[in-house]
């Protein structure tokens, strides 16, 4: 932390976000440019280490993230820096936007997302073992807590319906946390941040959390959709959506109960019950994508 300081003139301290990660907004003395600092404990270090590279490869790309600076490794922490990129959130925004503005923004979001799918996964994934393995794990975690999903068997109908879609997939380098609290509109442009829940596998499943993105506009989770597959997003994508949609619904009630208790709970079951409201009768697409 002392390096930090002799290197930078003002630090201010960030407190949004789910992380235990310290993260500052830095004026450096030399270049006076702005830049993110994020120290994090070494204990995957390896993990973070290629997440860095990954960030370095997309923005060579052209993605619009924040540029990544430098790694370094010091004792026990882990400091990475990049570049500052100012603006407020898309969930800020957006409910100021009228309806087309909030689509093309959706848009713009999808085609970065497409950037990023760009990156391979470092290793050949049996995807159907792999979200067997998952899906197990957080339906144990579920049926092991104290709080249910009031329409429980309807999320069990979408995961039986999403099984049969887990097959011959690509799997990629995911952004792992990709809905509008994570993105920044800055220069006429949307632009990508924290990448600190980054993983590997199916990249459909990065719209696991377009439920964070409808309910503040669902135009934007419209326009999302449409730049990502070009404006023809395929049939089998909305039945897996589904299914990830599901697998979130079951998981956050234990995650809440754990970390937040019972208001958290409740909000997660009101999201689950829009998610429900999106379908009509047997449709698999939401009323929001027509």
């Amino acid at each position: 932390m002392n390096n930090i300081k002799q290197r930078y003139h003002q630090l201010e301290e960030i407190q949004a976000g789910w992380s235990f990660d310290q993260k500052f907004k830095a004026y450096h003395n030399d270049t006076k440019q702005v830049h993110f600092i994020r120290i994090s404990n070494d204990d995957h270090l390896d993990a973070q280490r290629y997440r860095f590279d990954v960030m370095n490869t997309l923005f060579k790309l052209e993605c619009l993230i924040q540029k990544p600076i430098s790694f370094e490794h010091v004792e026990d922490k882990i400091i990475q820096t990049f570049n500052w990129i100012e603006g407020d959130t898309l969930e800020k925004l957006l409910p100021q936007l009228d309806e087309s503005t909030q689509y093309e923004w959706g848009v713009q979001a999808g085609q970065q997302l497409k950037i990023i799918h760009k990156i391979p996964s470092r290793s050949a994934m049996n995807i159907f073992d792999y979200y067997q393995n998952r899906v197990n794990k957080k339906l144990a975690a579920y049926h092991a807590c104290e709080y249910k999903l009031e329409k429980e068997e309807m999320f069990s109908m979408m995961l039986k319906d999403g099984w049969a879609t887990l097959n011959n997939i690509t799997t990629t380098f995911q952004h792992g946390d990709f809905h509008v609290e994570n993105m920044v509109y800055h220069q006429n442009q949307v632009h990508i941040i924290d990448f600190n829940r980054s993983d590997e596998g199916d990249p459909w499943q990065e719209f696991d959390r377009i439920a964070f993105s409808a309910r503040v506009s669902p135009a934007f989770a419209k326009g999302q959709i449409h730049g990502y597959f070009d404006y023809q997003p395929p049939l089998e994508f909305y039945i897996r959506l589904r299914f990830y949609l599901a697998i979130n619904s079951f998981s956050s009630i234990p995650w809440a109960s754990i970390n937040y208790g019972i208001s958290e709970v409740e909000h997660m079951k009101k999201i689950a019950n829009e998610i429900l409201a999106w379908y009509e009768g047997d449709d698999v697409i939401p009323l929001w994508m027509k």
